[in-house]
């Protein structure tokens, strides 16, 4: 059984997460489209959370992940909480898991296409 963010809400810093393997991703102007096909079921991210999954490939810590989206959107602010709370909702809908240790070895997303042409 998978454990959610629900079961298990402590998020710490220095936690990695990445992506469920075996989604299929479409990049849209405002964000990203998730097919996830075990349970089958379609998720829409917007821009900020899309760009939170995305960095979510195992190798960065949660501190990192915040550091990285206040450079993506130009804050003064990292946005610890906004991350957090992204990572328990990405996390309950099973679209990231925790990584255990330090490897960064994870299985790859099966696709990603770009609707925006352009």
């Amino acid at each position: 059984m998978t454990t959610s963010a629900i079961e298990n809400p402590t998020i710490t810093t220095t936690q990695r997460f990445e992506a469920v393997p075996g989604m299929e991703l479409i990049q849209i102007k405002d964000g990203l489209v998730i097919y996830q096909h075990e349970p089958e079921r379609v998720h829409r991210l917007n821009r900020s959370a899309a760009v939170i999954y995305l960095l979510c490939d195992g190798s960065r810590t949660v501190d990192e992940i915040a550091h990285e989206v206040q450079l993506a959107f130009n804050t003064a602010n990292t946005h610890h909480n906004a991350v957090t709370h992204c990572l328990h909702q990405l996390t309950g809908a099973e679209l990231l898991r925790r990584v255990d240790g330090d490897t960064g070895d994870a299985d790859k997303p099966t696709s990603v296409h770009d609707t925006d042409a352009g």
